[in-house]
């Protein structure tokens, strides 16, 4: 008999202990708010972008609307590594503009350079490749190197993919 109400207290202290944790499970809606803001207009943009990819009905077109993409995700990794508080988001962002270079730009620099004569618009993609790759190029020294954002192994490895990535990039920027 003393075993089981030894039990039974024990068990009834676990459970009133762990009804009592905060539960990580879901954010509360104010929190999911907080959240969102800092991305709603970057998510608008690009969207905006990714429309704009998909109605364009020429490669320069696409180059550009990619361009554009690199762009916005350029800045919103800067802003987000500026606060210095948050490796997640500064990851979870160049993972996003790795993804842009490596399956949205690249193959449509490739594609353009096959599909236009040289000099009837070859010229224009050259210079948006080399703009592209510049600002790639700013984007990736933006991310620090101290600091919460910095030491993390996840920027870390971001940043690593992202040199990748504009090693692409630069790939294309040379003239045959």
């Amino acid at each position: 008999m003393r075993r089981f109400v030894f039990t039974a207290t024990v068990l009834f202290a676990l459970t009133a202990w762990a009804s009592g944790q905060p539960s990580n499970l879901m954010p509360t809606a104010s929190e999911q708010l907080r959240l969102f803001q800092p991305n709603r207009e970057l998510l608008e943009d690009l969207v905006s972008h990714t429309v704009e990819l998909s109605s364009a009905n020429t490669p320069t077109a696409r180059v550009k609307a990619c361009h554009a993409a690199l762009k916005d995700l350029g800045n919103a990794i800067k802003d987000a590594n500026d606060r210095g508080d948050d490796p997640e988001r500064v990851t979870e962002l160049g993972e996003h503009l790795v993804a842009v270079v490596k399956f949205g730009l690249v193959p449509s620099i490739d594609h353009a350079r096959t599909t236009i004569p040289v000099g009837s618009g070859a010229d224009e993609i050259i210079q948006l490749t080399r703009a592209a790759n510049t600002d790639l190029e700013i984007s990736i020294h933006t991310i620090r190197w101290t600091g919460k954002v910095g030491t993390s192994s996840r920027v870390i490895a971001t940043r690593d993919r992202l040199t990748e990535a504009q090693k692409l990039l630069s790939e294309r920027t040379r003239t045959e």
